[in-house]
């Protein structure tokens, strides 16, 4: 008989959870992952196919199961030859297609690659970067790679694919500690070859050094807990206390697995005195990285997720948390697959693993009395709040869940492998779990792949720097090096997080004189530019030798860019070199508007950009990208700035004499009508808003408030004149 025991259902019974639970598990996860379903069968689906199931299974206590440390399961052992193959395959496929598989960084990673840039060429250690006020280890690390080895999209994500790897042997020894080892190496198993810890070592974004340093974390809390002697324990703890301060300069959400590894920490040794050294020693660690959270207004780009800020109604709420549930089994609609670091072919854990982590859900609750399993339940619950308090959808958020998802998961492996005879049982477990890796290996390198370069993520990347990167490689093939200008974007959309993009000075570094050191001026054989569509007449006026490229047929976020080609620089050294500065001093620029705190006032962005006019004058293509910078700006200010600094009385007047330009400066002159109005002064708030209506007269006042504001304009005159 293949299965234990005489229950002719397969333990359709409340309390008997066998193979049968997991089949029809099964059979749901499969329909809710990969079949188009309308969601009334959906709805019908989870609530008959996984909740009630759920229910039943975990209706009745279960005092029977030893201790977690001391499961067992029908885990084969593997030879040296096979587990050494095994690991350099795990290794292999966090490597393999490397700089292919996602095609293009993401604007998030575009903000790394900046910030990684810049700590390469001025090792300037500020603890917080860019408008979500990331910690800086992530940065420092990825800059010192640039420096070491040079900046490029494969330096770009070996960083992270480096972290992914280092973390297969701190799972093992680290589960080796707490797990049996039949446990321990299944856990190991479905940390190297499952979807998730594949798909976040794809991502240049602090999350794969985050995990790899809890990983580490917890493997020193198991030393520390062996430890034998008073003076081993407290030389563990020195390096634990170390582990986890330094944790806080990766991710603010450290904060989660921190307090489950001193809640786990207290509970074991129960010693207040290595309890409070613990936390002294941490707190010592972190005390410049919370000096500058309080110093920096931190926690803007935090309360800007809050999920109440927003008046989200419940349904919409609702909805987001469904999402998040349905994304970790099942899927999500492909639009959000890029934007949340989501999946994009079933969930991301599939069918099998999914069934199996419901079958050691539903353990956990027929545990519920075993103190372990209650830890791990509320533990589940803890990791899960960001899901429950922001508003929108990121799955790096409950990114923390993973090894408890995992270990949910090995332990449904368990139980069920209990009910199959030994012999069986391996070839069961073996066989599922090959077939889950092909499930993985197919999300990772077939689905990943289209999701990636369709036309759902490009609001997410920079479709135009992607076409300038395969022009500007083929001239680069043919011609050898040349310069590339990527600061002269003018138009100002969706500040900051896509303001300046370096993603396509990273893909061309290797031979872009204007930025590898390596090179002179001497070494460039052509010149390339990206530039705002409508300024093309003016480059074709000043450079008719030049060539140019329309990157893409409809505007991406409103904008459009353009690639420009000048084959012979030496013919326009003097205008190039002048070109040369300007870039370099736009990338301050580009530093002041990513490291712009979320709510507060634009004006060192502004003050950054006008810092830079002396420099552009004499070239008429610079001055009109330098006022698209500055006027698309105002547009996103209160315009006081703009007022105390009679600042539009600078602006060219042959700016004003461009169609293409009416509309900024029109929305530059409502933002100062506003800011005049706010400080009382009518005659030049209406003056102002005037001047906006003739400029672009989709800005026309309406016929009341023109009304109202010379109403008060005659009022302030009237009073004026009546006083002594």
């Amino acid at each position: 008989m293949i299965f234990k025991g005489k229950n002719k259902f397969y333990g359709f019974f409340p309390g008997e959870m066998g193979w049968g639970f997991f089949f029809w598990f099964l059979g749901a996860n499969s329909l809710l992952s990969f079949f188009p379903l309308p969601p009334g069968t959906k709805i019908l689906i989870i609530l008959f196919g996984i909740l009630v199931p759920l229910v039943l299974a975990g209706s009745k206590s279960d005092r029977s199961s030893p201790p977690i440390g001391n499961w067992n399961i029908a885990f084969p052992v593997f030879s040296r030859g096979l587990i050494l193959t095994l690991a350099l395959f795990a290794v292999f496929l966090r490597f393999f297609r490397l700089t292919s598989l996602a095609g293009w960084p993401t604007f998030d990673e575009s903000m790394f690659c900046f910030f990684g840039l810049e700590f390469s060429k001025t090792w300037d250690f500020h603890l917080f970067q860019g408008i979500s006020q990331i910690p800086p280890l992530s940065f420092w690390i990825l800059g010192t790679v640039f420096k070491l080895f040079g900046p490029s999209l494969f330096t770009l994500w070996f960083v992270p694919a480096l972290f992914s790897a280092l973390t297969l042997p701190l799972v093992f020894l680290t589960t080796r500690k707490f797990l049996s080892p039949s446990l321990s190496g299944l856990m190991t198993w479905l940390w190297a070859f499952s979807f998730w810890p594949l798909y976040e070592g794809r991502f240049c974004v602090q999350y794969s050094l985050f995990m790899f340093w809890a990983w580490l974390v917890l493997f020193l809390f198991s030393r520390y807990v062996q430890a034998k002697t008073s003076f081993s324990q407290k030389t563990k703890l020195f390096l634990l206390a170390l582990g986890g301060g330094a944790g806080f300069y990766i991710s603010v959400s450290w904060a989660f697995p921190m307090a489950a590894v001193t809640f786990l920490l207290f509970q074991t040794r129960k010693q207040w005195s290595h309890f409070f050294w613990f936390l002294l020693l941490a707190g010592f660690l972190t005390l410049p990285f919370s000096f500058t959270l309080f110093r920096g207004q931190y926690g803007s780009y935090l309360y800007n997720l809050w999920v109440f800020k927003e008046a989200l109604t419940p349904a919409q709420h609702l909805s987001n948390i469904g999402l998040y549930l349905s994304g970790l089994f099942w899927g999500i609609p492909s639009y959000f697959s890029i934007s949340s670091y989501g999946p994009h072919w079933g969930g991301m854990l599939n069918p099998i693993l999914g069934s199996f982590f419901l079958v050691g859900l539903a353990r956990l609750f027929q545990l519920r009395d075993k103190g372990w399993a209650g830890v791990m339940l509320g533990i589940f619950l803890f990791f899960f709040i960001p899901a429950l308090i922001t508003k929108d959808l990121e799955f790096f958020r409950i990114f923390q869940l993973l090894p408890l998802l995992l270990l949910t998961l090995a332990l449904g492996f368990q139980h069920l492998m209990k009910k199959l005879a030994p012999h069986r049982g391996q070839r069961a477990l073996m066989a599922l779990l090959l077939v889950s890796l092909c499930l993985d290996v197919f999300h990772l390198y077939g689905a990943f792949p289209r999701g990636a370069m369709s036309e759902n993520a490009w609001p997410l990347k920079s479709n135009h720097r992607f076409k300038a990167h395969q022009i500007l490689d083929q001239l680069h093939q043919k011609l050898g090096p040349g310069m590339v200008f990527d600061q002269f974007q003018g138009y100002v959309v969706n500040f900051p997080p896509r303001y300046f993009d370096p993603s396509l000075t990273l893909s061309a570094y290797s031979y872009n004189t204007a930025a590898n050191p390596k090179f002179s001026w001497k070494d460039a054989r052509w010149a390339a530019f990206l530039f705002d569509g409508p300024l093309l007449p003016i480059l074709v006026e000043n450079f008719p030798d030049a060539r140019f490229y329309r990157l893409y047929d409809e505007p991406v976020w409103d904008q459009t860019l353009a690639l420009g080609f000048i084959p012979d620089p030496a013919k326009h050294e003097k205008v190039l070199q002048q070109w040369l500065r300007v870039d370099k001093e736009w990338v301050k620029v580009a530093h002041a508007a990513l490291n712009h705190v979320t709510d507060l006032p634009n004006e060192p962005i502004l003050r950054a950009i006008l810092d830079t006019v002396p420099s552009v004058r004499g070239d008429s293509f610079l001055e009109t990208c330098l006022w698209l910078k500055f006027l698309t700006l105002i547009g996103r200010s209160d315009g006081d700035y703009v007022i105390n600094e009679s600042i539009l009385a600078r602006i060219p007047d042959r700016l004003f004499t461009l169609e293409f330009m009416g509309p900024p400066l029109g929305q530059a002159y409502v933002s100062a009508g506003f800011a005049y109005f706010k400080h009382r002064r009518f005659a030049e708030a209406r003056a102002a808003l005037i001047r906006a209506e003739k400029l672009d007269p989709s800005l026309k006042m309406p016929d009341g408030f023109r009304k109202n504001l010379e109403n008060l304009e005659n009022l302030q005159k009237k009073a004026r004149g009546n006083s002594p």
